[in-house]
């Protein structure tokens, strides 16, 4: 059996998503709804692939909407 290597994602919204990575998802099929997938991929593409580096990219960003506000 594979093994499977899951992320935790931060969403935009402050929502944390689990993702698995390199493969179909092992968990429920609800982790696959589009908006996820859509998520997932945008993270995915900009090379975030840990909880860790998702944190901080979270926190600039956070960070970052508070200096424009």
């Amino acid at each position: 059996m594979a093994e499977h290597k899951f992320a935790i994602y931060r969403m935009e919204n402050g929502h944390k998503i689990y993702a698995n990575i390199g493969g179909h998802s092992a968990q429920p099929t609800w982790l696959e709804s589009s908006r996820i997938v859509r998520e997932r991929t945008r993270l995915l593409k900009a090379g975030i692939h840990t909880l860790v580096e998702l944190d901080e990219q979270w926190t600039q960003n956070q960070q970052a909407k508070q200096v424009k506000a």
